[in-house]
């Protein structure tokens, strides 16, 4: 789904639009990322918003579809950032010190977002749709291939300890930055979370 659609005003079945496609999905991502219980409806999210779920309907088809909208944005404006770093031409250390640095600051200054909120859809209590679960695989998939070659890259320079797997490494990787995520959001302090993420990070270089 293209989340830049034109907020132009057009005629919908004789009813004026004025639902703001940006702003909603603006919006509907910091709530889905604050949401404390994991577990926000799309009734709230409308509130919030301050937009009719018949606009919601009209515009995205559903929750899944605002959903799918709202990674989109995520994928385009957050997660983006760190793919760019695993492919920095750098030393694999300085690679994990500003993994460490990224995950641990915050995204979003007016509402300190915390965390990852991917790490935070995949372990909540939403029901998701199909748009939603291909959108956080397409994404997974993404980290994945990136810390592969990041591992790859490093392994040629002699910068990864010996006796670690490609495979091993990746996934510990993903599931050292996914836990750190979790932290964050958990209320653990940033300072101590990239202490945490810095010294598991000493294992691999």
């Amino acid at each position: 789904m293209n989340i830049n659609k034109s907020t132009t005003p057009k005629s919908v079945r004789g009813r004026p639009k004025t639902l703001d496609c940006k702003e909603t999905v603006d919006i509907a991502m910091l709530e889905y990322w604050l949401d404390e219980q994991n577990s926000i409806s799309l009734n709230e999210i409308c509130r919030r918003v301050k937009v009719s779920k018949p606009g919601i309907y009209r515009e995205f088809g559903n929750e899944d579809g605002l959903l799918e909208a709202v990674l989109l944005k995520y994928e385009k404006d957050v997660s983006s950032i760190l793919l760019e770093i695993l492919t920095l031409n750098e030393n694999f250390k300085e690679i994990l010190e500003k993994i460490a640095v990224y995950v641990t600051s915050k995204k979003e200054d007016k509402k300190s977002a915390k965390g990852c909120l991917l790490v935070k859809l995949q372990d909540s209590k939403i029901n998701m749709g199909p748009k939603t679960q291909k959108q956080i695989l397409s994404m997974q998939n993404k980290f994945l291939q990136a810390y592969e070659k990041c591992i790859l890259n490093a392994k040629e320079k002699g910068q990864l300890k010996e006796n670690i797997t490609t495979e091993l490494a990746v996934d510990y990787l993903n599931t050292q930055i996914n836990n750190a995520a979790s932290l964050l959001m958990q209320g653990k302090e940033e300072k101590k979370v990239k202490e945490i993420l810095c010294l598991s990070f000493s294992i691999l270089a």
